[in-house]
């Protein structure tokens, strides 16, 4: 018996295991020689191009030499326009080599929307370049969005471990949608991998599961780098929430309490990640991520199983009989039923308008179940501030788009013009979502991103719709905001998108009055050669130079009152026609008592001026 339930352990290891591995290996080579190939082509050329370009250049000192770091980045700026003309060119992209293009995280942000709409791209090198964590969320987008067998080599670059996780989530997402899994994502050398972390006993457990399970000596550095992915990939789940994972799952990992289904999604989601290259018996072999997880089942865990297997037989057999006696009462019901229909069908000419009536109800019901209007914001973000695109856009199903916070009340536009974060901004413009909506403070994205000085996403938000006159819950406007906080640039930028200078808020106060309260020259005189109007004034009556001397500005007061600025007192003409009583009589209030001193002061003469 035991040597049975021995056999019948882990069978979705087994399945697992027996999969053709060196097909899979084969096509990834032939894809990296021919990926070589091409390379080496491109290479050439550009050898050809630049002999060409020093026998054709004149002899002598160039006016301003150039080094070789300027040569570098000037061809990765090249091959990248080159990337861009081809998509601009055939909207879609094959082949995309960009290796040791110094590629950032600002730069591969440029191509990420050209990656997304390839539908036949099927090979991305980004290997030895400059991408951070900063890129991963576009990194598992592309993963989740192109439907072809995709090969991603990130290689030598800044990537760190928890990378691991999203694309696993991206992998999850591509078995939901039916897609076909990449050939090769190639994680190796990646800053996150090479720092090594001795886990003691836990690597020889490590080296112990892969020679039983894969036959496979691993070198302790190789397990190291499985123990730390591992660790890392539940540090992952347990933070996300996720789904698949069992409440209450405890902070060490624990891969053989999943159960099978879960177990084979997770191996499955990991087969095409390869972490690490080592020569074992003299061959080179591929360390892959889901050798991390790949753990056997407990044998009191298949008993278990086996046992609810049984008592499931039993209740299905019950189920049967209780179904056999249900139909021989149906049969009954039906002839009751015949009857009854009969009846209805006298009647039924009588409620159709009735009936119609109804259902256009639970049509206009249906049609406008409301969704959720709040959601928790800390199953999205990271602690880092990362944003999980793949669980937001799960979310997103069944909230709506405008939906707040549950602690901080934030919408996730506002969110995103808080935190800079334009991939977010633009899944609320992808949504639908009123880009100048007001949030719970009364403020709109425009005007907190003036505020921040974030000019990307000030032209993102006009670019997409948002006015330049839009104004927040208190009437200002993003020009308000710019001059409040003596911001030069965002004035200029507001005035080229058709910014009005005097526009007022809800006190009646132009831009000028907030740059005079406080106290920013440069602003008021820029206003000023805009075609401010100096002398507006506010529901106080209160004009700039009034602002200004209110708030101690003298210097700015002196000037404005130099170039014609006027004071508030200035404007009030009193008209003695109609002042009703003489200056200088004081009347005593009803509520007081009679004073000797009030009844003598209102006896006295007063001199006029």
């Amino acid at each position: 018996m035991g040597e049975q339930q021995g056999d019948a352990l882990d069978s979705t290891m087994e399945k697992f295991l027996n999969k053709d591995v060196h097909q899979t290996v084969d096509i990834m080579k032939a894809k990296l020689n021919r990926m070589q190939e091409k390379l080496d082509a491109e290479v050439k050329r550009a050898d050809r191009t630049e002999s060409e370009m020093k026998r054709l250049q004149i002899k002598g000192e160039p006016l301003s030499p150039t080094t070789q770091a300027d040569a570098t980045a000037a061809q990765a700026s090249t091959q990248l326009m080159r990337v861009v003309e081809q998509w601009m060119r055939n909207r879609d992209l094959e082949e995309v080599l960009l290796r040791r293009t110094c590629l950032t995280d600002a730069s591969f942000g440029v191509l990420v929307h050209c990656l997304m709409q390839s539908k036949s791209l099927h090979t991305l090198d980004l290997s030895e370049n400059e991408l951070t964590m900063a890129s991963v969320s576009d990194l598992a987008q592309i993963l989740t969005l192109v439907e072809s067998n995709l090969m991603l080599s990130v290689a030598r670059n800044s990537l760190p471990i928890e990378c691991i996780g999203y694309f696993m989530t991206a992998m999850l997402e591509r078995a939901a949608k039916d897609l076909p899994p990449p050939v090769l994502i190639n994680l190796q050398n990646n800053v996150g991998l090479l720092a090594e972390e001795n886990h003691g006993q836990e690597t020889l457990n490590m080296q112990e599961r892969c020679k039983a399970l894969v036959g496979m000596n691993i070198s302790p550095r190789a397990a190291n780098l499985l123990v730390s992915v591992s660790k890392s990939l539940w540090q992952f789940l347990t933070d996300t929430g996720h789904p698949l994972l069992p409440r209450g799952a405890a902070d060490t990992p624990q891969w053989s309490k999943l159960d099978q289904g879960t177990h084979s999604k997770f191996l499955e989601a990991l087969r095409p990640i390869v972490i690490l290259e080592e020569v074992i018996n003299g061959e080179p072999r591929t360390i892959g991520a889901w050798m991390a997880i790949a753990e056997t089942h407990d044998a009191a865990d298949d008993t278990i199983i086996e046992e609810e297997g049984e008592m499931q037989e039993e209740r299905q057999e019950e189920v049967k009989e209780t179904l056999q006696n249900q139909q021989r009462t149906s049969v009954r019901v039906q002839d009751q039923r015949q009857a009854q229909a009969q009846l209805l069908m006298e009647t039924q000419a009588e409620t159709v308008e009735i009936g119609d009536s109804l259902d256009q109800t639970l049509q206009e019901q249906t049609k406008t179940i409301a969704k959720a209007t709040t959601f928790n914001l800390k199953q999205v973000v990271q602690k880092n501030g990362m944003i999980l695109m793949n669980i937001l856009e799960r979310i997103l199903e069944t909230t709506a788009i405008d939906a707040t916070d549950v602690e901080t009340n934030r919408t996730l536009l506002e969110h995103a013009a808080i935190h800079g974060n334009m991939s977010l901004a633009k899944l609320c413009y992808r949504r639908g979502m009123n880009m100048s909506a007001l949030t719970a403070k009364g403020e709109t994205a425009f005007t907190i991103a003036t505020a921040q000085k974030n000019y990307g996403m000030m032209e993102f938000l006009h670019l997409y719709g948002v006015k330049a006159n839009s104004q927040d819950g208190k009437g200002q406007t993003a020009l308000h905001i710019a001059t409040s906080i003596n911001d030069v640039d965002g004035i200029c930028r507001m005035i080229e998108w058709g910014a009005d200078v005097n526009l007022r808020d809800n006190e009646r106060r132009t831009p000028l009055h907030h740059a005079a309260r406080h106290g920013h020259m440069d602003v008021a005189m820029l206003l000023l050669e805009l075609a401010a109007d100096m002398n507006a004034r506010d529901v106080k009556d209160f004009t700039a130079v009034a602002h200004a001397e209110a708030n101690d500005h003298f210097k700015l007061m002196d000037r404005l009152v130099e170039l014609g600025g006027k004071l508030y007192n200035s404007f009030t003409a009193y008209d003695n026609a109609t002042i009703t009583e003489q200056i200088g009589t004081v009347d005593q209030p009803k509520f007081m008592k009679k004073s000797v001193s009030l009844l003598r002061l209102k006896k006295l003469p007063v001199p006029l001026p």
